[in-house]
């Protein structure tokens, strides 16, 4: 067993969630005294060794002066809240990237950026094993990073798919690779602004060295300042030496996101023929410019994951011909007006959820048709009506999904529900 720094520490856990949950589980296993406090009323399950406040945190409050460690989840905001109190008091507070790394000496290749990490996390791993390593990726995904360095001990390398939420209190994290995919306003509901946003993506770099490597989007060289002390290196479509037929048929995006994952394990290693192999028939996940089907000559995609104006605009541009838009949900503090920017693309623009109205007001003086669906259903019924053949209907909502549905997984199941049921096939 690996012999943490903060063995025998007190540690709070804030908040209970999937990753909270694990953290509270793995800092006690191996050796953190832990108190664990989530302000939701449900029932949660006993964890060995882990005291559990649940209902409020007038415990954790209580004992504050008590704890070596804080450790919030990553979903809870550091504006509102005890977590801001906390903050307010000066007291050390880390991240699951620094008590997760503690706990290994493999390799970390992290990847953040405001869209295209899942894929880029998943492309690095398959790269990684056809080059021979024991590889894992983890973070964001359904497997927290601290999961994954508990059931692999083994490992020789993680590939880390870290959030701005995770890495804004990052202390000690230094990834060998770290890559950022690219960078636009979003999760403003979250940070205070951009700044502390694109400071809080920064992180990533913060302890790297000249040994190690920081790749940026050639698209946005402005990105190779986040990083001082290590290697850089641009990546992009025209970096991308091998077919990659899958992720072409996508878009560039996702070309521009497999050829950072080729330089991230090109550095580490791995040869042209591991990164042709890794990438040979590689699918990005669900909900990422799927092609649905079509119905009467309409092609209909669902890019239920983009959940920001710069994610929507780049699926907009992947297509010549004209788009029928469902966009909308709750906007996370985002200017939607950049949209405006595409308007003659869109034959009209389907609006859904607690934006809706802000949508409007975009293309309020625009030739653009932006009527309000009150389901997903109804919206696919008139993106189909308004769509010619030759048309193309686009779910690219440009907003969080949490006002109507469980996560995009849910929106982009419940809009390829409803194709079906209205027509639209294989």
């Amino acid at each position: 067993m690996i012999d943490a720094p903060w063995r025998g520490a007190r540690v709070l856990v804030l908040g209970l969630g999937v990753t909270g949950r694990e953290l509270a589980r793995v800092i006690a296993k191996h050796g953190g005294v832990v108190f664990a406090s989530d302000a939701g009323a449900g029932e949660q399950d006993a964890i060995a060794g882990v005291e559990i406040e649940q209902g409020s945190h007038d415990r954790a409050r209580e004992r504050l002066d008590d704890f070596d460690l804080i450790v919030p989840s990553p979903g809870i905001s550091p504006m509102r809240g005890f977590l801001s109190e906390i903050i307010g008091s000066g007291r050390v507070i880390t991240s699951e990237l620094d008590i997760a790394q503690d706990l290994t000496d493999a390799p970390i290749v992290a990847v953040t950026g405001t869209n295209g990490k899942t894929t880029v996390v998943r492309a690095a791993e398959r790269i990684a094993r056809a080059a021979g390593f024991d590889a894992y990726a983890c973070g964001n995904t359904e497997t927290p990073f601290i999961t994954s360095v508990d059931e692999h001990p083994d490992a020789t390398l993680f590939v880390v798919e870290c959030s701005s939420f995770r890495l804004a209190f990052a202390r000690s994290f230094h990834p060998r690779v770290a890559v950022i995919t690219n960078l636009a306003p979003d999760h403003l509901d979250w940070h205070p602004d951009l700044d502390d946003y694109r400071a809080a993506k920064a992180r990533i770099a913060q302890r790297q060295t000249p040994d190690d490597l920081f790749c940026y989007p050639s698209a946005q060289p402005e990105l190779a300042e986040l990083a001082n002390g290590p290697e850089r290196r641009a990546f992009g479509p025209e970096t991308l030496d091998v077919p990659a037929q899958a992720l072409r048929a996508h878009g560039e995006h996702f070309v521009a996101d497999a050829a950072a994952a080729a330089a991230a394990l090109t550095f580490l290693g791995a040869d042209r023929s591991a990164v042709e192999r890794g990438l040979d028939g590689f699918e990005p996940d669900a909900h990422r410019l799927d092609l649905v089907g079509t119905r009467d000559g309409v092609r209909v995609y669902d890019d239920a994951v983009s959940a920001n104006v710069d994610a929507t605009l780049a699926a907009l541009r992947t297509f010549e011909d004209p788009v029928v838009l469902i966009a909308g949900g709750r906007n996370k503090g985002l200017d939607l007006s950049p949209l405006a920017s595409e308007s003659s693309r869109l034959k009209a623009v389907i609006a859904i959820g607690e934006a809706a109205g802000e949508l409007q007001r975009v293309f309020a003086d625009l030739p653009v048709f932006v009527p309000i669906a009150p389901s997903m259903r109804e919206a696919v019924r008139m993106a189909l009506d308004e769509a010619r053949p030759g048309d193309v209907v686009l779910l690219s909502p440009a907003c969080a999904s949490f006002d109507m549905f469980k996560g995009y997984a849910d929106r982009g199941e419940q809009f390829l529900a409803a194709c079906r049921e209205l027509g639209v096939t294989k």
